[in-house]
């Protein structure tokens, strides 16, 4: 059996009883709907490998309905929204993150002759799935936990920017969502809370890649951070100061709904 051949059959198997359905495209993607607003996605990736050995990863994603285009007909490769599972297992197994070891439960490289191996790899990465990436998904039954899920693993998804063409936003962004989610305080308020939370982690990523001059480096990031930031509060203060602009973008947010529901709809034929 091929690698293709296999995966797909075992992840029909198991992902089937959650609920998720092989969709309509050329590239391997398994979805399902949460209401009318989210749509999870699991795949996976052929990564670099060395012969005689192959090497895979097993990739999910979170889309609401608000972005501007969902678009499943382009190469897992070519998202710039999905996130290895291997991030969720890190944040999840105790073990992990006691040895920062990535155990055998999660090492999807085999023998390219060897199909007793490879059957075993896609199983042993389908049940890493179904132990840390299903129950997060389960978790994700509104916008609201969708914006968390999105600041905890991918928080570049929910930045807000103004770009020289006057649009906020680019294709996969979440952004528009959170002008119905927060006010201008409550907003200023999580950003800096997860600002100033963050910072730790990224002292300790430099310290643990440079040694010598690991603070200058981690300050230059901080101030370029802080910038962002701050231009992020400005940029959301704006649009909802201003109600015409506001209006604006409701109004783009429904129309992405309606269009972005209608794809999802003839992919998953539901």
């Amino acid at each position: 059996m091929t690698f293709n051949a296999c995966i797909k059959k075992h992840f029909d198997e198991a992902f089937g009883p959650y609920g998720f359905k092989k969709i309509k495209s050329k590239y391997p993607y398994w979805g399902r709907m949460v209401g009318d607003e989210i749509l999870q996605i699991i795949t996976y990736k052929n990564e670099w490998s060395m012969k005689p050995y192959k090497d895979f990863s097993i990739w999910g994603g979170v889309a609401t309905v608000y972005r501007q285009r969902i678009d499943l007909d382009i190469s897992p490769k070519d998202q710039d929204w999905l996130i290895d599972t291997k991030r969720i297992f890190a944040k999840k197994d105790e073990e992990y993150k006691k040895t920062r070891m990535v155990t055998e439960c999660y090492d999807n490289s085999y023998l390219v002759e060897d199909e007793k191996e490879m059957e075993k790899k896609i199983q042993n990465g389908i049940e890493v799935c179904i132990k840390y990436l299903i129950p997060e998904y389960d978790h994700l039954d509104n916008i609201d936990k969708c914006y968390d899920f999105f600041a905890e693993y991918y928080p570049r998804l929910i930045n807000i920017l103004k770009y020289k063409s006057g649009d906020l936003f680019v294709d996969s962004n979440e952004g528009i969502m959170l002008f119905d989610l927060m006010t201008i305080d409550e907003y200023i308020e999580v950003s800096n809370s997860r600002f100033e939370k963050n910072n730790e982690t990224w002292l300790t990523w430099y310290k643990n890649h440079y040694k010598e001059n690991y603070y200058e480096l981690y300050e230059k990031d901080y101030n370029s951070r802080k910038a962002f930031l701050e231009q992020s509060i400005d940029t959301f203060k704006f649009v909802l100061s201003h109600k015409k602009i506001l209006e604006r973008y409701r109004e783009m947010k429904e129309t992405r709904r309606m269009k972005n529901l209608e794809y999802i709809h003839n992919k998953l034929l539901v």
